[in-house]
């Protein structure tokens, strides 16, 4: 069966940054008395929304705001994406679907300005009809983007949890 079209995530889908991010959530840990996690750590914990993994490692946002927590990580994040890569094969993963006649698009979490810089960088922009992001830096909103967006129009729904948009 031929696709129409292919709606990627971002963040550990394409880009594998799954140790920057451990590294900048223990360094908000740090920051804030709490104990380091490990990788498993990490990805047994991780949720949406965001706010409910920090929540499960301890920090309290009645002593300190999830904005304040949050824009740090994200500035660690920034300082050191030039260092995180494309998990293997995706360029050619996307080249291949375009060549088959698919559109595709990103559906993130992250920033509209950052995931459009982020897909700059790693020069796989011209392979997306959409790349919608979220208006934040606390990754809220991503579900509510995908029933919104250009993306969701007619001729490229997509089932999402037995409901077609």
């Amino acid at each position: 069966m031929k696709y129409k079209h292919i709606i990627w995530d971002w963040n550990g889908t394409l880009l594998d940054d799954c140790m920057i991010c451990v590294h900048s959530f223990n360094r908000s840990l740090i920051n804030h008395g709490l104990s380091k996690i490990s990788y498993e750590d990490y990805r047994s914990i991780f949720t949406f929304p965001v706010i409910k993994s920090y929540e499960r490692i301890g920090f309290n946002f009645e002593i300190e705001s999830f904005q304040k927590i949050s824009e740090e990580y994200v500035r660690f994040y920034e300082k050191n994406f030039k260092n995180i890569l494309l998990h293997d094969h995706v360029k050619e993963s996307l080249k291949t679907v375009n060549s088959l006649g698919s559109s595709q698009s990103i559906l993130s979490a992250g920033n509209q300005d950052l995931l459009n810089n982020w897909l700059k960088i790693h020069d796989i922009s011209q392979y997306f009809l959409h790349i919608i992001g979220v208006d934040n830096h606390y990754a809220n909103g991503k579900i509510c983007l995908l029933y919104t967006s250009d993306a969701a129009d007619e001729g490229l729904g997509v089932d999402l949890g037995g409901r077609r948009i």
